[in-house]
């Protein structure tokens, strides 16, 4: 390289800096290399040496530039008569970016022809390029080379960082602490895609993504536009901003540009201002930078009070029980009647109330008969002990049930899934794109079972909550605006009787980019830094509701509603239609039989009469 000490010293200085273990070194000058790079090359994991030009390189370069677990150098020298094309070569196949160190040595004879080699080279605010451009025998300056946005007309920046005198480095400053001096993107205009949902048609777009009223609504995109904002003042680019329908999940892995997902895989915008969530089947469509949120879908309904399959007055036992009191009710009927024919006589069946008198003693009603014999006395006694014991267990459940909040049994999919709740989805696209991709049994059969013979399975979120407030639904939406809704609507009873269900796990919402952008690690360090001045959390909390609360402070009895006793109702309304017409029955027949005995009574009494 014309200076082999000063090389040899600042190829080692290099790869110290970089912390490379794994050199590429492009040459044209045999004895330059063995003089000035081998002695630095000993602890190196990987090198390759290429002299130029080569056709090799060309044809296997992807194998070559293959970074695998390595961190590459790559040392070129700018006096080999073909460094042109393959330095150009280079920049097509986009070699310039964060994954490589470059290293270029400029004799200093043509300093305006290596000048105008780095400024047509596809460089951008990642790229990590040193040259040194030497000055005399004894000097040399050390030059930081990078770009801003080239696809964008970004410009390319050269400057002095270092000092190279008497073959030692003087200095070398900025290296490693690129982000202080590379965040000013000199106003280029980067593309930017953008879409939302769910707001009225008389509202602008712009408006939409300004205003900061609490979220009733889709609102993550309003977060994501207000940290785009951010970057855009804190990097100094523009924003053109480039509205799409919708996500469109179903393009995903395919040519289509239509979305945000269709824009982002065919690079026809530098990233979204709408959130993703990062997902195995996204990673390799497009680039994520950090979380700025997290989409909490969760599924919120009224956990009912009563087990929906029973009436309220059965619930104090079991099936078993009823069933057993049921029998007992019978077999003391008829152990009655028989001590009451024993001490009657059978011809007085008609007079005796077994049954009636049975019922009375489990309603806690008392006898007025008299018992007359032992046998007739002893099963009265069991029957009224039984009786007791019996109605105290069940009277204790009913205060309870009006005194103290049950516990909430429906905890899981599966338990919610076996309940008599009906079940609606919010209709966003990202819903319908879980169930059409997931594989989990639980959440499948949830969805056939539940959703699809629902006419309301996809519903809008005011519907949606509207639905829970009234009972019986269970509803599967974005907790982040869906809170605010239920704020708004339910009263602090309805609230404490809120029950969730996670359907999936929640997952962090990044601002996607494209793959392979130069500004994936800038806008990675830039929001780092906003989470921790707290600008992030603040926009999040303005956009996003938190969980509510029971607030109850004071005991409270639980109200009894109309639909707890609509049942007794319906079994009075049955008594008196059934007491009415066994009377109506009872009349007919009394005129019926009265009407037959008149007659015969005037066929035996008939000359009498006359």
């Amino acid at each position: 390289m014309g200076y082999c000490t000063s090389s040899q010293n600042l190829i080692t200085e290099f790869i110290s800096r970089e912390k490379v273990n794994g050199v590429i070194f492009f040459y044209c000058d045999q004895s330059d290399i063995i003089s000035s790079f081998w002695p630095s090359a000993k602890s190196l994991a990987s090198l390759q040496s290429i002299e130029i030009p080569s056709r090799f390189f060309y044809s296997d370069h992807r194998r070559i530039m293959f970074t695998a677990h390595y961190h590459f150098a790559v040392i070129a020298d700018l006096k080999c008569p073909t460094i042109d094309s393959l330095l150009d070569f280079c920049s097509c196949q986009s070699y310039f970016n964060s994954s490589y160190r470059w290293l270029l040595f400029d004799d200093g004879t043509e300093k305006k022809r290596s000048t105008n080699l780095v400024s047509t080279l596809n460089l951008n605010i990642d790229s990590h390029v040193t040259m040194i451009s030497k000055r005399d025998n004894q000097t040399a300056d050390i030059c930081d080379v990078y770009g801003t946005v080239r696809n964008r007309g970004g410009a390319i920046h050269l400057s002095m960082v270092g000092l190279v005198d008497s073959g030692r480095v003087t200095f070398w400053n900025r290296t490693n602490n690129a982000y202080n001096y590379r965040k000013d993107l000199d106003g280029v205009e980067l593309h930017v895609a953008i879409t939302t949902q769910q707001i009225a048609k008389k509202v602008p777009y712009m408006e939409h993504f300004q205003s900061f009223i609490p979220p009733r609504k889709y609102s993550v995109d309003r977060l994501g536009y207000r940290l785009t904002m951010l970057l855009s003042k804190h990097l100094n680019f523009k924003c053109k901003l480039i509205f799409v329908k919708s996500w469109s999940y179903d393009v995903l892995k395919t040519n289509s540009s239509k979305g945000i997902i269709g824009q982002l895989q065919q690079k026809l915008v530098d990233f979204a201002v709408t959130p993703l969530a990062l997902t195995p089947e996204r990673v390799d469509a497009f680039d994520f930078t950090i979380p700025i949120s997290d989409g909490k879908f969760v599924t919120i309904f009224r956990h009912p009070k009563k087990n929906q399959a029973q009436n309220i007055f059965l619930l104090p036992f079991e099936d078993v029980v009823w069933i057993a009191v049921l029998l007992v009710l019978i077999i003391s009927g008829l152990l009655l009647l028989a001590t009451y024919f024993a001490e009657r006589g059978i011809n007085s069946m008609g007079n005796f109330q077994f049954l009636l008198t049975v019922f009375g003693y489990i309603c806690q009603q008392g006898y007025s008969g008299v018992a007359i014999q032992s046998s007739t006395r002893i099963t009265l006694l069991i029957v009224v002990i039984f009786s007791f014991l019996i109605y105290q267990f069940y009277a204790t459940f009913i205060i309870g049930y009006l005194l103290v909040l049950p516990p909430k049994t429906i905890r899981t999919l599966e338990q919610l899934l076996a309940s008599n709740l009906k079940y609606s989805i919010e209709d966003l696209a990202y819903n319908r794109d879980y169930f059409n991709r997931t594989n989990i049994t639980i959440a499948l059969e949830l969805y056939e079972r539940k959703v699809l013979p629902n006419k309301q399975g996809f519903v809008n979120v005011s519907t949606g909550i509207e639905l829970v407030k009234q009972g019986g639904y269970a509803f599967h939406c974005d907790s982040s605006y869906g809170y605010t809704l239920i704020a708004d609507t339910f009263d602090m009873q309805q609230i404490c009787e809120l029950q969730e269900i996670i359907l999936y796990p929640f997952r962090p919402l990044h601002i996607p980019i494209i793959k392979g952008s130069p500004l994936k690690e800038l806008f990675r360090v830039s929001l780092q830094r906003f989470r921790e001045i707290g600008v992030s959390d603040y926009y999040s909390r303005k956009f996003r509701a938190e969980k509510l609360h029971c607030m109850k402070t004071d005991y409270e009895y639980e109200r009894v509603y109309f639909s707890d006793i609509v049942c007794l109702l319906w079994v009075l309304a049955g008594g008196m239609v059934i007491a009415s017409g066994v009377l109506l029955m009872e009349n007919v027949v009394f005129h019926i039989r009265r009407c037959l005995e008149m007659r015969e009574y005037y066929k035996q009494h008939r000359y009498w009469l006359d």
